[in-house]
């Protein structure tokens, strides 16, 4: 079984050979070694782990940029939903104060200065 064994082995490493003398290309052949040096594969793991531990940097800081995005962005959020309802309502109810005509009695003109010093006051305390 052992001889059979080397036999087989013996004829893979001779077609092997053939193989790469004949189908592959020539810069391959003279790049590649069965048995490369040590500080070769010693250089590449290396530069191998730095561009992982580069990697792994930037997704870190990436992922704390991300956070502090999100974090922002929920508190935002909080402080714009509910002014929006009171905006809309605002907007229509301004909306409807420039499509009416300005009074011509003092009465009715002072009525509607009224209505805007209210829109008014309302606006200033929700900004606060």
């Amino acid at each position: 079984m052992m001889l059979c064994c080397c036999f087989s082995l013996q004829i893979y490493k001779e077609e092997l050979a053939d193989f790469r003398g004949t189908a592959l290309a020539r810069q391959f052949n003279q790049t590649f070694s069965e048995a490369p040096e040590s500080h070769i594969i010693r250089d590449k793991l290396a530069n191998l782990n730095s561009r992982y531990e580069k990697l792994k940097d930037r997704c870190l800081s990436h992922r704390d940029k991300l956070g502090l995005v999100t974090e922002k962005q929920e508190k935002y959020s909080d402080t714009v939903d509910p002014m929006l309802p009171w905006m809309d309502e605002t907007q229509a109810r301004l909306g409807q104060m420039l499509r009416e005509p300005v009074a011509a009695e003092p009465s009715a003109v002072q009525n509607q200065i009224d209505q805007l010093k209210v829109c008014y006051t309302q606006a200033v305390i929700v900004k606060q």
